[in-house]
C-alpha cells in the first residue's frame, strides 16, 4: 500500500490509498545540495539508495525498518567507482552498484568483494557504466559511454564487446532490458536488439513504427499484463511487443 520514491532531492514514502507523502529522515542530509542517484528494492524487500552526499556510503532500509540507515564504506578500494547511478541484484542475492565501473556487495558478509572497472578493447577509454543487467547464469550486460555494449562472463572472466562495427545503431547506450533471451537496447540513435544466444544484432527504425529520435529514458519498463515494453523518445513514449517486433 506504499511507494518509496526519490522526489525533489529526498526520499519519500507515499501512501497509495490517500496519496499522502512523508519524507524519510536521512542522516546529515541537505535538501539544497543532495540528491538520490539510484533506488532499488531487492528480492528480500531491502531498499538500497545511492546519493551524491558521499561516494563512500549508501543508504539501506531493510524489511521491518521504518527509516533508512547510512552504510559507510571507508578505505575500501572495491567500492571506488565514484557516484553509483545504478543498483541491481544478481541470481545469488548479492547487490551490484554501477558508476565508473561495478562493485558487488556480498549480502552474507555485508562487505564488498568484487570490482570491475578495467574494460579491454575499448575504442574510447571511458568507465561510465550504463543500465547494467545480469542474467540467470551470472553473465553481466552493460553499456560503456561511447563504447557500445559490453558482456562479461563471471565464470570465465571473459569480455565481449559490441559496437557500431558489429551493427549497433549507436555506441551510446542509455537503457537495457533483458526479455527472455533478447537484450533490448535504447541508444542515442534508436532501438536495437541483441540475441544473447546467437549474438545477432537487429536495429529498428521508422519502418518498424519506431520514432526517428534518440532513446532518452535511462531504462525500459515491461508491462507483464499487456506484454509490452515501453521506452521514451523525447516527448514520445512508445510501447511495443518484444515478441513480435
Amino acid at each position: 500500500d506504499a511507494v518509496i520514491a526519490a522526489i525533489s532531492n529526498s526520499l519519500v514514502y507515499i501512501n497509495t490509498n490517500n496519496l499522502a507523502a512523508k519524507a524519510f529522515s536521512l542522516p546529515a542530509w541537505h535538501m539544497q545540495n543532495n540528491f538520490i542517484a539510484a533506488l532499488f528494492k531487492d528480492s528480500h524487500s531491502s531498499i538500497y539508495a545511492s546519493s551524491n552526499k558521499d561516494e563512500k556510503s549508501f543508504f539501506r532500509k531493510q524489511q521491518g525498518e521504518k527509516e533508512f540507515s547510512e552504510i559507510l564504506v571507508t578505505n575500501d578500494s572495491l567500492f571506488d567507482i565514484e557516484l553509483p547511478r545504478y543498483i541491481m541484484e544478481d541470481n545469488k542475492g548479492h547487490i551490484w552498484f554501477a558508476g565508473h565501473g561495478l562493485s558487488r556487495l556480498d549480502t552474507q558478509t555485508g562487505k564488498f568483494d568484487y570490482k570491475l572497472n578495467n574494460f579491454p578493447k575499448l575504442r574510447v577509454m571511458r568507465r561510465e557504466v550504463s543500465s547494467p543487467v545480469i542474467d540467470k547464469t551470472g553473465k553481466l550486460y552493460f553499456g560503456i559511454q561511447a563504447n557500445g555494449l559490453v558482456v562479461y562472463d563471471m565464470a570465465t572472466k571473459q569480455f565481449e564487446h559490441y559496437s557500431r562495427s558489429q551493427g549497433l545503431p549507436d555506441n551510446n547506450i542509455r537503457g537495457i532490458y533483458l526479455h527472455n533471451n533478447t537484450l533490448w537496447l535504447g541508444t542515442e540513435s534508436g532501438i536495437a536488439s541483441f540475441d544473447v544466444v546467437s549474438k545477432k544484432i537487429s536495429a529498428y527504425g521508422i519502418a518498424d513504427n519506431m520514432p526517428a529520435l534518440p532513446f532518452t529514458s535511462y531504462s525500459f519498463f515491461y508491462d507483464s499484463l499487456s506484454g509490452k515494453l515501453y521506452g521514451a523518445f523525447g516527448k514520445e513514449i512508445v510501447g511495443f511487443n518484444p515478441e513480435k517486433l
